[in-house]
């Protein structure tokens, strides 16, 4: 029986990556980076996340199917395989996701892409489900009926309908629900009515942009430079003090996917930063959190991945990890 790395290469073999399987593919970089035992320490890590029940424990210390996302990705970046028995049952416990909200129901797309040989009929189902939170605009919401879409909704239905190998329905409408929330300054924000400057939300779009066949312009590229924090890292928006895993990950794959180099002392300040978040194994989502996770260690190895890809493939020299 192939494993489930062999499984997903067989899947992609003739046709173009999804976008999650490009951060996927960005986050196996941090193998170059770590050192052999910083990342077999990693990867024990990991192992101890997987749940008796197959899937990954949550901050609650129960097995989530949002966890399971980033445990299935963290482990194949690191370059190991999840229990795939185990993982299988708890992923088929949730049939085509009915009573799942719309959060777990992108979780589930891509732990079937992941994890499970195809089946059309169910990714037919779970996929309407998602239709279900289709905006009155033509994006997506998390809340069901919404007259506007949100980024966050937007980009999870999307690459959801990827995982399932489901084209999105009107994507014209969609790219223009996305572009309706860009701001002058040219950050995106997450709802209509919100203006919050988001990284996460503005990297999100530029995205989904790109994979719409929309062109990202470089002011919305630039203000995503502008959040670069100069001890390393990149902000969650202008107001956040310091910097967190989840946004310098994001930002520097989104900065990689539009070619856009943040420059190699600010690299050098990046691993400084992300050293420190590594605990035993994994690691914390900012420099107070004190506790690691399968999803933020999937983060960190995306970071490294990202930095990984702009050096050349490797660690340059002043650049150090495991010291």
């Amino acid at each position: 029986m192939p494993g489930l790395m062999t499984i997903r290469e067989t899947r992609t073999k003739q046709r173009a990556l999804t976008q999650s399987e490009r951060m996927l593919d960005a986050a196996r970089g941090a193998r170059s980076y770590l050192p052999a035992e910083m990342l077999e320490e990693t990867r024990s890590f990991l192992r101890r996340q997987q749940g008796a029940g197959g899937g990954f424990i949550g901050r609650g210390g129960s097995e989530d199917l949002y966890y399971t996302v980033f445990g299935i990705d963290a482990m194949h970046a690191a370059g190991i395989e999840p229990d795939a028995g185990p993982l299988g049952s708890f992923i088929r416990s949730f049939g085509d996701g009915n009573g799942l909200d719309f959060m777990h129901l992108s979780c589930l797309a891509r732990c079937r892409a992941r994890a499970l040989p195809p089946d059309p009929a169910v990714a037919v189902r779970v996929s309407r489900r998602i239709e279900e939170y289709r905006s009155l605009d033509g994006g997506y919401n998390p809340q069901k009926g919404a007259g506007r879409g949100s980024i966050y909704g937007c980009f999870l239905a999307n690459a959801a309908c990827e995982d399932l190998g489901i084209a999105t329905p009107e994507p014209a409408k969609l790219l223009k629900s996305v572009l309706s929330l860009r701001m002058e300054d040219g950050y995106f924000a997450n709802e209509w009515d919100i203006d919050l400057a988001s990284t996460n939300a503005s990297v999100g779009a530029l995205l989904l942009i790109r994979r719409l066949g929309g062109q990202p312009d470089l002011k919305s590229v630039e203000w995503l430079m502008e959040q670069r924090h100069e001890a390393g890292g990149i902000r969650a928006g202008p107001l956040a003090p310091f910097p967190d895993l989840v946004s310098t990950a994001t930002g520097l794959f989104a900065l990689h996917e539009c070619d856009s180099d943040p420059g190699a002392r600010f690299r050098e300040a990046c691993v400084a930063l992300i050293e420190a978040l590594w605990q035993d194994g994994g690691f914390a989502g900012h420099l107070l959190e004190d506790a690691a996770d399968c999803e933020y260690t999937f983060y960190g190895l995306l970071s490294l991945g990202c930095l990984s890809a702009f050096a050349g493939g490797g660690r340059q020299e002043g650049e150090r990890a495991g010291e």
